[in-house]
């Protein structure tokens, strides 16, 4: 198979704190300052990076913010060049890289996409064939003779893209576009770029959203601080780049407010089936909280709270102040343990935290924190509902509460 996109040992290096040209210029008019002897600084975005890209392959570039991705996008269009090391491109580039960056603000819509598709590299011609197709998809028919200034920011993206989707190049370039306008556009965008790859045309996917590039790439590159960490098929990848994640993740330690003046959560362990402490469970298992805290004056009818937490918000809890429970709590050290059993949870991190009220729920001695985290790391065989081939992406980043179920067919 011949190779569309090459990259041999490049780099690519900026300056830090460079003067712009209007400042050089007014430092023409000013005395002569003495010479110093500062270093240069500079920020290496990539540094010797080499891959090779197939005809009619689809490649995913992650990493985190600033590790080098979009800069490698932009030596693909050609809108920067390498500091060293060679790019080489076969065949017609198109980008979506900045959505709508050559649209004019007091021009219409309609004259927008003419002068966008042509900045592109189409033809009036070509875009003539195209503006109904283009309008349709953006579902701007009745917006097209209105000045683009007047366009929301939603709006102007969802134009942009439109004009962008329906160029005809044979490498495309895509940088976090999918993520544009409300949920059923985004839908309808990862459909047309389902449609592009489909289509058998060379495309090179950057974004975040890890579900979208497990299912449109075929392979994904793992950019870390300008370097290449790691490269193989994208399931692999995106299962190696989300284990880094959580594993740092876990690794972060909470901070410590969990005391006031007469009550304090001295430690929180997470015990397994068999008793022991550890971090990492099975979809299913039962996890055990046992809460250590230490108390200088003896509060009767104290309430606690305990909930399982994730990114979105809380999961579930065992809360005393809704099952009537209470705890009479002497001067010293004590402990408290809560059992949730066959926690129903997808693979991913979360984090345990509480909070602790008074006598009858009418003020809160310790107000909700995070007190550890633990991570599910995959599921147990006896969940019927899915199979080894699962999606990895999806059963980490989407709904995390897992609901056994049966299909009748």
């Amino acid at each position: 198979m011949s190779v569309a996109i090459h990259f041999a040992q490049v780099s690519k290096v900026y300056a830090l704190g460079s003067k712009h040209r209007i400042s050089t210029a007014l430092n023409r008019l000013r005395p002569a300052q003495p010479a110093t002897n500062a270093p240069k600084r500079e920020f290496r975005a990539l540094d010797n990076v080499s891959f090779e890209v197939s005809q009619g392959e689809v490649i995913g570039l992650i990493g985190a913010n600033g590790a080098g991705k979009s800069t490698i996008l932009k030596l693909m269009a050609g809108i920067t060049r390498p500091t060293s090391g060679q790019v080489e491109m076969r065949g017609r580039v198109g980008s979506l890289i900045e959505l709508g960056a050559g649209f004019h603000p007091e021009l219409s819509g309609r004259e927008n996409v003419f002068l966008n598709g042509q900045l592109m590299g189409m033809s009036r011609k070509q875009i003539g064939e195209r503006y109904d197709q283009i309008v349709e998809f953006a579902e701007l028919q009745s917006f097209m003779d209105t000045p683009v200034k007047y366009y929301s920011s939603g709006m102007y993206a969802r134009l942009g893209f439109a004009v962008a989707a329906h160029m005809d190049p044979g490498i495309l370039l895509v940088d976090e576009v999918l993520s544009v306008g409300d949920a059923s556009f985004q839908r309808k965008s990862l459909e047309r770029m389902l449609a592009l790859v489909r289509s058998g045309k060379t495309v090179v996917f950057v974004s975040h959203n890890l579900y979208a590039v497990e299912h449109v790439c075929n392979n994904v590159i793992w950019i870390e601080h300008g370097r290449i960490r790691s490269k193989g098929r994208a399931r692999d990848i995106v299962k190696e780049y989300l284990t880094f994640d959580e594993n740092k993740l876990l690794g972060e330690q909470i901070r410590n407010p969990h005391y006031n003046d007469d009550l304090g959560i001295d430690e929180v362990q997470l015990l397994n089936c068999e008793g022991k402490s550890v971090s990492e469970f099975l979809t299913g298992d039962d996890i055990e909280v046992v809460i250590q805290y230490t108390t200088t004056e003896p509060l009767n009818g104290a309430r606690f709270s305990v909930g399982i937490v994730d990114g979105r918000g809380l999961l579930f809890e065992a809360r005393m102040l809704m099952d009537g429970h209470s705890v009479d709590i002497s001067t010293g050290t004590g402990t408290l343990a809560c059992r949730f059993q066959n926690v129903p949870l997808t693979p991913g991190v979360y984090a345990v935290g509480g909070e602790i009220w008074g006598p009858n729920g009418y003020d809160v001695i310790l107000p909700w924190t995070e007190w550890t985290r633990f991570r599910i790391i995959n599921l147990n065989t006896h969940l019927s509902s899915f199979t080894e081939d699962h999606s990895v992406s999806h059963l980490h980043l989407n709904a995390p509460v897992l609901v056994q179920y049966q299909w009748n067919l």
